[in-house]
């Protein structure tokens, strides 16, 4: 018996609550503002923050045909301060499978595009591939005894070097699959049976 009056009540709050939500309120007489014209931007200051360095995608070009070959994982100093490398990781998702090498500084180059900074490092994600892994271990504090590699980062010509043997690797597997498809057509033409002739 008390269910029904109590049923009644809590319809009629929904239906009044669900009522008042839909009162609208008058808008002001004045049209909102528009939003003002954006201004050319411009930096400043000479150099570059590590915070918008680290993070950053690194492309092979400025073109429309420009590809994404990498991001930047870390920032190498010198014992003086100076940038020495910036640490790129290839490859991968998500940063899983990805291999990281090291770029001497003066491989990138910082290009505007549309309003925005670019780093630029001309070559290809695969010829990155091929450079040798950047070895973290070389910067921390380890036991004397412990192996590492030299942290020395790859050079313009190291890059050249690989995008060579990258150009090399591809001739040759080129020049292999053209004597596999001549060797094919002389196996079919040897099956071939010979016409008779009358």
């Amino acid at each position: 018996m008390i269910l029904k009056p109590l049923t009644g009540v809590v319809l009629a709050s929904l239906l009044a609550g669900g009522a008042a939500a839909q009162v609208t309120t008058p808008q002001s007489a004045t049209s909102p503002a528009a939003p003002p014209a954006p201004t050319e931007r411009k930096v400043l200051a000479d150099g570059h923050l590590a915070t918008n360095v680290i993070g950053e995608d690194v492309y092979n070009g400025v073109g429309e045909d420009a590809a994404d070959i990498g991001k930047v994982t870390n920032v190498v100093f010198t014992d003086d301060g100076k940038i020495e490398a910036l640490v790129v990781g290839v490859g991968g998702f998500l940063g899983i499978g990805q291999k990281e090498v090291a770029l001497a500084y003066d491989t990138a180059k910082w290009v505007e595009r549309d309003g925005e900074r670019w780093i630029i490092v001309e070559t290809s994600a695969t010829a990155l591939k091929m450079l040798e892994d950047f070895d973290r271990d070389a910067y921390r504090p380890m036991p004397a005894e412990v192996q590492v590699r030299d942290p020395k980062p790859a050079t313009t010509e190291d890059i050249k070097a690989a995008e060579e043997s990258l150009a090399a690797a591809k001739a040759a597997e080129e020049a292999e699959a053209a004597a596999r498809a001549a060797e094919a057509a002389r196996a079919a033409e040897a099956a071939k049976p010979n016409p008779v002739s009358e």
